[in-house]
């Protein structure tokens, strides 16, 4: 059954969030980064927390990418760069060699729920060259406003794609040390 929000627990209670929420709250720009992360959470929380929504508190998260729609979903789901930026880190040089490189570090995340940590990617044939390419010369505003109109219609093809994939099956993962 496909989940279709991330739930976390804060100070006794269940919060939730649609992919709808990441968006709003990242905006366009980011669609991309919201769709990978509402599936990221979705997919770590099922595996690190079987039990139930963790706890925001228990939460640390890698990645091994800086772009700023990562860390606007990081902090609106977990809060952790607000409340303990101590467990938010951005290191592209932990990354295994299938993670799909970007123009500055790597899709990869490692997300930890109390004493379980886990590593995660996407695959190569969604963030591939021609992803790089696109990004490395519109995410900046460049181009025309028809070549803008075209990139971001190409974003939301990925999201699309992104969202359609089955919980198990976009990501990759490997088991790694907790904090």
């Amino acid at each position: 059954m496909r989940q279709s929000a991330i739930a976390v627990v804060d100070g006794g209670e269940v919060l939730e969030f649609p992919w709808s929420s990441l968006y709003a709250y990242c905006g366009p720009t980011q669609i991309i980064a919201s769709a990978l992360m509402f599936r990221l959470f979705i997919r770590a929380f099922r595996d690190l927390s079987p039990g139930g929504p963790p706890d925001r508190e228990s939460l640390w998260f890698l990645s091994g990418f800086p772009g700023t729609g990562i860390a606007e979903c990081v902090e609106l789901v977990t809060r952790i760069r607000s409340r303990h930026p101590e467990r938010y880190s951005v290191d592209p040089g932990i990354c295994p060699p299938e993670a799909p490189a970007t123009g500055s570090g790597f899709l990869y995340f490692e997300v930890q729920v109390g004493g379980r940590r886990a590593g995660y990617w996407p695959p190569r044939t969604v963030f591939d060259d021609t992803f790089r390419e696109n990004v490395g010369r519109y995410q900046n505003g460049s181009g025309t406003r028809e070549e803008q109109a075209e990139y971001l219609r190409y974003k939301r093809g990925i999201a699309d794609t992104v969202l359609g994939y089955s919980e198990d099956s976009l990501f990759s993962s490997r088991p790694a040390a907790p904090v």
